[in-house]
């Protein structure tokens, strides 16, 4: 897919280069992560290709504060569908393996 990409995103490598990152755990704790939830995968320092595992195979995030993307370059978000998107209350949020910080909440956007 990297090798694939056209227009603004041309120069995206993604995990390209590194491990694949098999999500197979739908469940979300913000402040601690579990190893084979999404957020694990996302907040970790090395570069991963993030796949859905074989029974996960429509993918929604959906009914909550839906996805914050930041601090990261070179990110390919594919296969999934995210809506019904509501805002979120402020509270602690893990950002990297080692690193705990108050987030200020959401608006209900879908992506920031």
């Amino acid at each position: 897919m990297a090798d694939c990409t056209i227009g603004f995103g041309k120069d995206a490598t993604g995990g390209k280069y590194g491990a694949i990152y098999p999500v197979t755990d739908p469940s979300d704790d913000p402040a601690n992560p579990k190893p084979g939830t999404l957020r694990y995968g996302a907040i970790q320092k090395e570069p991963f290709w993030i796949i859905f595992d074989k029974d996960m195979v429509k993918v929604e995030i959906a009914d909550g504060p839906c996805i914050t993307i930041q601090g990261v370059s070179h990110a390919i978000i594919n296969g999934i569908s995210i809506h019904d998107c509501k805002p979120a209350k402020p509270g602690l949020v893990r950002s990297t393996p080692d690193h705990v910080g108050h987030h200020l909440g959401s608006d209900g956007d879908a992506c920031h």
